[in-house]
């Protein structure tokens, strides 16, 4: 069974740790808006906070020195990719609701006009 949960604001260190937790395929579909460097000691606090202490050691080790600031080349690539084709199926899906919305106008437009042609055809009688 699946979940998606969409989380806003991750920095680089929790997508690691995300990517720990639930496996590397798991975390997916992410959108880089900006690299918010947190500060690392409070990053490290905050994710031992969220995640526990032991997920945080098993990935990083101890202290700070070992959490990412930035994502790599191919990362940055992968999620510039993974954006463009979620904005293409957005806008697809838009395009999709624009037509069923105006075949819908269509439908009862086009019933409207069929009742008034009965109703002229009842009066005339």
């Amino acid at each position: 069974m699946l979940n998606e949960v969409e989380k806003f604001g991750l920095s680089v260190s929790e997508i690691a740790v995300l990517r720990h937790i639930h496996g590397a395929d798991s975390v997916v579909n992410l959108i880089m808006r900006s690299n918010d460097r947190k500060p690392i000691a409070g990053e490290r606090e905050r994710l031992d906070n969220l995640y526990g202490p032991k997920a945080t050691h098993d990935i990083f080790g101890v202290g700070v020195g070992n959490m990412p600031q930035d994502l790599d080349d191919e990362e940055e690539a992968r999620i510039a990719t993974s954006a463009k084709a979620k904005k293409a199926a957005l806008e697809k899906s838009d395009e999709d609701f624009e037509s069923a919305v105006q075949a819908e106008v269509e439908r009862r437009m086009a019933k409207e006009a069929d009742a008034k042609t009965a109703d002229k055809a009842v009066a005339n009688g």
